[in-house]
């Protein structure tokens, strides 16, 4: 599950709360949760292509980041 709050807005999808968090904590667009898995790796994985790419602007190297399983975004 999501480890922190971006975690958890990519995951369900809140592009607001992404930007506002992207805004205050970039930081946070490259930390990675208890399974290795970046925000980016959660808004893709459910399907949120707008914030898979507020994302990619904010981190772009996040999308050759891999999980613990070895895969990427």
């Amino acid at each position: 599950m999501p480890e922190n709050q971006l975690h958890d807005a990519a995951y369900k999808g809140d592009v607001g709360s992404v930007r506002e968090l992207l805004a205050e904590h970039p930081e946070w667009a490259s930390e990675k949760d208890e399974e290795c898995n970046t925000p980016l790796r959660w808004a893709a994985t459910w399907g949120h292509f707008d914030i898979v790419l507020l994302l990619l602007d904010s981190f772009p190297a996040a999308v050759a980041m891999p999980n613990s399983n070895g895969d990427t975004p």
